[in-house]
């Protein structure tokens, strides 16, 4: 009996006073559970001692309470309307929002499609583009190699014709002078005939 009343008292501390109890298994939810417990120590007449405090506090009397719940029902009800208005509200902004999701996750796709298409278009673009740099780059490295030989070659014919000209500068003056000595010798011998004529007719 002692433990049990030892039990009793220290629950008794430990209580938490608040102004109504709505806990579904009270006794009565419009009387505080302190109030009741009171009630019932008075009722059973338990061997424990109340405080002064607890000695001086009286009943309170219950209010009634038909007004109170219809006019909590009714705002209630309000609230729940509003609260369905709300709802019907944000379940059109969310099919609103769902419309808006599949139209940018359509235009989403078509992007990456489109994105995707220009890069194998640039990817190729780049392909042609190397490939036209290094037949460029070829043909050039030929075109370069073909002037230079025909430079060569230029040069190596004007050089055979400066040759040949020189060649035949030599072969004309000797030429020329082998007309002026027979030129020479002519003369000569034209002068000594000429001579020996005139001598033949001073003779006759």
């Amino acid at each position: 009996m002692s433990n049990t009343l030892c039990q009793i008292r220290n629950a008794w501390n430990n209580i938490l006073c608040t102004e109504r109890d709505t806990r579904s298994w009270s006794v009565d939810r419009e009387t505080p559970y302190q109030q009741w417990l009171l009630d019932r120590v008075r009722e059973v007449k338990l061997p424990y001692r109340l405080t002064d405090q607890e000695l001086s506090e009286e009943p309170v009397p219950k209010e009634p309470t038909v007004d109170i719940k219809s006019e909590e029902i009714q705002k209630l009800k309000e609230e729940v309307e509003q609260l369905k208005k709300k709802n019907d509200v944000l379940n059109n902004d969310m099919q609103s929002l769902q419309h808006e999701y599949l139209n940018v996750k359509v235009d989403n796709e078509n992007l990456i499609k489109r994105q995707k298409i220009d890069k194998e278009c640039i990817m190729e673009m780049t392909q042609e583009l190397t490939a036209a740099k290094v037949e460029l780059t070829k043909r050039a490295r030929e075109w370069e190699m073909t002037m230079h030989a025909e430079r060569q070659k230029t040069r190596q014919d004007r050089q055979k014709i400066i040759e040949e000209l020189y060649d035949l500068q030599d072969r004309f003056h000797s030429k020329e002078l082998q007309m002026k000595e027979i030129v020479t010798q002519y003369e000569k011998k034209l002068k000594e005939e000429q001579w020996q004529k005139m001598e033949a007719e001073e003779r006759y």
